[in-house]
């Protein structure tokens, strides 16, 4: 999935007109109709569930466009608030790729 131009999506993530942090995908669909997302918010705006909601919502859009079938995502174990976030969002923990942390939503 690429955007015109080739570029993946990605979205500012905001709150009371601030830009707080950012989501988006690593990459194109895969052949498996498999697609990964990163995110990141400010310190100061952490841990008050715009991570979640951010990531729910992205989700949820990812997998409702043509060939998404799996959403991933990848964070560090020692990470455990954005465990949280993706947990919170749905996503089931997978087990370890490569020292980090798998989690998938379908």
């Amino acid at each position: 999935m690429a955007g015109k131009g080739g570029y993946t999506p990605g979205w500012l993530i905001t709150a009371d007109g601030a830009v707080i942090g950012d989501i988006g995908t690593h990459g194109p669909v895969d052949e498996a109709g498999r697609v990964e997302i990163g995110y990141g918010l400010a310190a100061p705006s952490r841990g008050q569930g715009y991570g979640s909601e951010a990531v729910a919502a992205v989700t949820d859009w990812l997998l409702s466009q043509p060939g998404v079938r799996e959403v991933r995502a990848h964070t560090l174990t020692s990470n455990a608030p954005s465990r949280r976030v993706l947990e919170k969002a749905g996503f089931a923990y997978l087990g370890l790729d490569e020292g980090e942390a798998l989690y998938q939503r379908t």
